[in-house]
């Protein structure tokens, strides 16, 4: 079967067979380096706020430039949203179930929590299990640390179990 065929088939083009895409730079990607240094520092400084922080390190570089090498690093400033503090407009308000609740045994109540932790190759989540805080097995209960309850994850897949005993 033809080269030609076998693209029709697929749906793409016969240029689109051929295209081998560029990497970036060596520059780049020191830049986008910095990026991500700075928005583990600074995560609300948008696209102009580090043109000006890469200008000061001696980077010469445009807005067209810095956010491109953003939106690639997938890099978002984080700032508020606009009317998320209106209290009875939002749908996912749920009600505290454990109200009147009384807590007796350990181990009665239970929750979850998790993190996300910037790598410098990518990120990690850390997961924690919380019991309450009468638990006996409890290392930190500022903290909610317990034995064995403690998992890192890397993009989402699990890595290993911290085990603190």
């Amino acid at each position: 079967m033809s080269l030609g065929t076998q693209c029709r088939l697929l749906n793409i083009s016969k240029s689109g067979l051929y295209y081998t895409p560029v990497e970036e730079s060596a520059e780049n990607l020191e830049i986008m380096k910095e990026m991500d240094k700075r928005h583990v520092d600074q995560p609300t400084h948008g696209v102009l706020q580090m043109q000006d922080y890469l200008l000061s390190l001696g980077y010469l570089v445009n807005h067209k430039r810095v956010r491109r090498l953003m939106r690639k690093a997938r890099i978002h400033a984080r700032y508020p949203k606009r009317n998320l503090s209106k209290v009875g407009m939002a749908k996912y308000i749920h009600p505290y179930l454990l109200r009147g609740l009384a807590v007796e045994r350990p181990g009665q109540v239970w929750s979850i929590d998790i993190t996300y932790i910037p790598m410098s190759s990518g990120f990690m989540y850390l997961t924690a299990k919380h019991q309450e805080a009468i638990d006996q097995n409890c290392l930190l209960p500022s903290l909610g640390l317990y034995k064995d309850q403690y998992r890192v994850y890397t993009k989402m897949k699990t890595l290993f179990y911290l085990n603190y005993w």
